[in-house]
Order: structure tokens, then C-alpha cells, then sequence
């Protein structure tokens, strides 16, 4: 297991956001049917303690997060979020 130095983290966090988003998951909306428009035009973004279908989940901790299995489902929280029309950042 190689060990993340600063260097290693800027690759995998996305310039510009203050760390606050991956590289993995900036911008690629999980799969999602919207059904509703009640949070259309609100943004957002998640944690990665959350699952995110087609994403790992990883606690903040890039190291511990490429060892996770890719989710097949996103959590109950995020897909009702997406599904009510809010816009996926990240």
C-alpha cells in the first residue's frame, strides 16, 4: 500500500474546489429517474460516507477509498434528492 503525501492528494482532488470533491465523482450524476421538481435548481453535492451508484464510498480518506467496492445502489437520502430534481455537482 503506497503512502499519500501531499503530492499524491492534489492528484486526487479536483483544482479550484477547496479539496471538497474527488476526482472520481466530480461531475458523473448517478443513475436516476426524476420524479418530481421540488428541490429543481437547488445544487447538490455529497459526502463520500454516503453510497453513490457507480462510486466507491470513501470516508474522506482517499487510501481507504480505492480499497471499496464501486456501489450498485446510491443511499435512500441520494437518490430521493436526485429524484425530486436536485442538480448533482459532485
Amino acid at each position: 500500500m503506497s503512502i499519500l503525501n501531499a503530492a499524491n492528494c492534489q492528484e486526487l482532488l479536483q483544482p479550484g474546489l477547496g479539496g471538497a470533491f474527488l476526482r472520481e465523482s466530480f461531475s458523473i450524476a448517478p443513475p436516476f429517474t426524476q420524479i418530481g421538481n421540488a428541490l429543481a435548481g437547488m445544487r447538490m453535492a455529497v459526502k463520500d460516507v454516503f453510497l453513490v451508484q457507480g462510486h466507491r464510498m470513501g470516508g474522506g480518506t482517499p487510501a481507504w477509498g480505492a480499497q471499496q467496492p464501486i456501489a450498485e445502489e446510491s443511499a435512500p437520502a441520494v437518490r430521493l434528492c436526485l429524484e425530486a430534481g436536485a442538480q448533482w455537482i459532485g
